[in-house]
């Protein structure tokens, strides 16, 4: 995938975490890892911490891509063991956005044990 779509991805991440008001140490971890595992570089992982304040749409062109977005927004979600409503909002409006069907989420929540999001 190309940098600039890693860069947007990482960035909607940092500002998922904070949709309940702070990155706890769980959240930073994990965020961290996801930097090292996708290989963003140093400069974006900070200028994503210092001060991005907003989310960035960018649509996905396949279904890989998709699956992607929603796996990365639900590693962050599922971080610090709770699931906010905000989260929640956040994670079937990616779907919606993505025009992926909310069962898929359902789904992959039920399969990891987390709590539905009916």
């Amino acid at each position: 995938m190309k940098n600039a779509f890693k860069d947007i991805f990482f960035n909607n991440l940092v500002q998922l975490a904070l949709k309940d008001g702070e990155i706890c140490d769980k959240e930073m971890a994990k965020l961290l890892e996801i930097a090292q595992q996708e290989d963003i570089n140093t400069t974006t992982v900070k200028t994503c911490f210092a001060g991005a304040s907003s989310l960035r749409f960018l649509k996905p062109e396949t279904t890989r891509e998709k699956i992607y977005i929603l796996n990365g927004y639900l590693q962050i979600v599922e971080a610090d063991g709770k699931i906010t409503d905000e989260e929640k909002y956040a994670c079937i409006q990616l779907c919606r956005d993505m025009e992926l069907d909310i069962n898929y989420l359902d789904a992959v929540l039920t399969d990891k044990n987390l709590a539905s999001l009916g």
